[in-house]
């Protein structure tokens, strides 16, 4: 990769570019790259309509994942 790999949890930006196994175009979760993919963190899920900011109906024990995530 010639220029950072970043996504965001929460509205925190995180470079990922040592992750590019993972979030590079040929990764598993190429679908969080370049957003913040919070909701897809909370649900634990790869479903590029998952990977965006808005939290709005996501229970308690998923933002809980979330906050996981995002102490790490």
């Amino acid at each position: 990769v010639s220029r950072p790999l970043l996504l965001a949890l929460k509205g925190r930006v995180l470079d990922v570019t040592t992750g590019e196994d993972y979030y590079g175009p040929e990764g598993p979760y190429k679908v969080m790259a370049g957003k913040d993919a919070s909701k897809a963190f909370a649900m634990m899920s790869l479903k590029e309509e998952d990977a965006h900011a808005d939290l709005t109906g996501v229970d308690d024990e998923h933002l809980k994942i979330l906050d996981d995530w995002y102490d790490k």
